[in-house]
């Protein structure tokens, strides 16, 4: 049995998986974001609870190095910044992993869910910022710093003389999409709520929904030039509603058709695990990762 960890800034979703990715028991906790002593005591609780523990894997939403475990920006977490993750568990008597969260995210799609067998493909997880993540010659590609595929960290130009910007993340936020609707209808931002205003066209969520498809499909299109994809699989909570996979692709092929010159196009799909490929990706990474350890 291997414990896996979806960390996140607000709660921590647990599973309790095979190696065949079967879930055999899921939960979820509240984050600990100022006591580390607390952070690691709550990770502890869940792994005295599993029978035959063979390995702890952790999704984290920063930037790791997941080779050798160090977490080199917690944002979600400052306390973990810069920290060993074999160090802050110290009592960890079975391998544990990490990898960034996004990552993770195209690790499942990549193993069992709608990149299976695709060589050349983007992951962007939609939600309070954009995560992102590559799939290059069929494999994750993470790039030398372990950054590629930080889609969200785009900059999007405020003021070029003062060199003020804002990231992609913030402004293509799908948080931030809902809220905007919700304000301008003037009722609680409510996900289900806007999308059904969403999808009755409603003659003023509809219009703000569409210029957010079309300005994310023109990021999907200016990354398309520099990878050459064969697919864009699209996760986070938005990810369920399939208006958005809808607008999406008819977005981009707006844009393709417009501005073409070449003769490809790319499916834009919707994750097959949404709310548990954080932690299918985990376990896959885990397992790989011991495999390279025992020389296999």
């Amino acid at each position: 049995m291997y414990l896996i960890l979806d960390i996140g800034g607000t709660s921590t979703k647990y599973a309790k998986m095979d190696k065949e990715g079967h879930i055999l028991e899921k939960g979820q906790f509240k984050t600990e974001k100022k006591d580390q002593s607390i952070f690691c005591q709550n990770i502890y609780d869940q792994m005295t609870s599993c029978c035959h523990l063979e390995g702890v894997g952790i999704s984290y939403p920063g930037l790791v190095d997941s080779d050798t475990g160090k977490i080199i920006h917690a944002s979600a977490i400052p306390y973990l910044d810069g920290q060993m993750i074999q160090d802050v568990l110290s009592c960890c008597a079975v391998p544990i992993s990490i990898e960034n969260d996004a990552k993770c995210a195209a690790l499942a799609e990549l193993w069992k869910g709608s990149l299976k067998a695709c060589s050349s493909a983007l992951v962007m997880v939609l939600g309070t910022g954009i995560g992102g993540a590559i799939i290059h010659d069929g494999k994750l590609y993470k790039g030398r710093h372990f950054k590629a595929g930080e889609i969200g960290s785009f900059l999007h130009v405020k003021d070029m003389e003062n060199q003020e910007a804002i990231s992609l993340g913030e402004t293509l936020s799908a948080v931030g999409m809902i809220k905007r609707i919700a304000q301008a209808l003037d009722i609680p931002p409510d996900g289900p709520l806007i999308f059904e205003k969403i999808c009755q066209k409603d003659p003023i969520a509809y219009p703000i929904f569409l210029y957010y498809c079309r300005c994310l499909t023109k990021e999907i299109f200016n990354i398309d030039y520099v990878l050459d994809l064969e697919k864009v699989a699209i996760g986070g909570g938005i990810s369920e509603q399939p208006i958005l996979i809808e607008t999406l692709n008819q977005c981009f092929k707006q844009w393709r058709k417009k501005y073409r010159d070449d003769l490809y196009d790319l499916d834009i799909v919707a994750c097959t695990y949404r709310h548990d490929a954080n932690l299918i990706g985990a376990l896959y990474h885990h397992l790989n990762k011991e495999k390279k350890r025992c020389g296999e």
